[in-house]
């Protein structure tokens, strides 16, 4: 199953939708929108996703990726809030160092952070400065 064709399903899950139509009209697009985003060809918005998963209290990892529980205890919503907190404090630090355009690029990941699991955050990070390294070996002082 691709990620956006699982992350629509489960909005629907998660909203009782019973056809892309109720989908539609509940975000205010058309039945094509919501298949444009079902396919991936498109973007759903993942701000009005994100403030959906909240007001139901849903695991956004699992809301996101299909990864883990639907619901999480207090206990675990407090373990991972503490883990996005030292994400965003690594990214922090990694932002002093970074150009404009790479800047931005940190800022988006920042903002992305709340349903990034773990594991993927590392690899985001890990990519990132290999592609850093890659074009100041290149003598390109920007990512632009």
């Amino acid at each position: 199953m691709n990620y956006s064709k699982g992350l629509i399903d489960r909005t629907k899950e998660l909203l009782d939708f019973k056809t892309q139509a109720e989908m539609a009209d509940y975000f205010k697009v058309t039945r094509k929108q919501v298949s444009e985003w079902r396919v991936g060809n498109a973007t759903p918005p993942y701000t009005k996703l994100i403030k959906i998963a909240k007001e139901h209290n849903v695991n956004l990892n699992w809301f996101f990726f299909g990864i883990g529980k639907k619901y999480l205890t207090s206990a675990e919503m407090t373990q991972l809030h503490e883990e996005n907190i030292n994400n965003n404090n690594q990214l922090l630090i990694l932002k002093d160092d970074l150009s404009n355009y790479e800047k931005q690029i940190v800022e988006t990941i920042i903002e992305c952070i709340p349903f990034v699991p773990r594991a993927f955050f590392d690899k985001i990070i890990e990519r990132f400065l290999t592609y850093k390294k890659q074009f100041n070996e290149n003598g390109l002082d920007d990512l632009n």
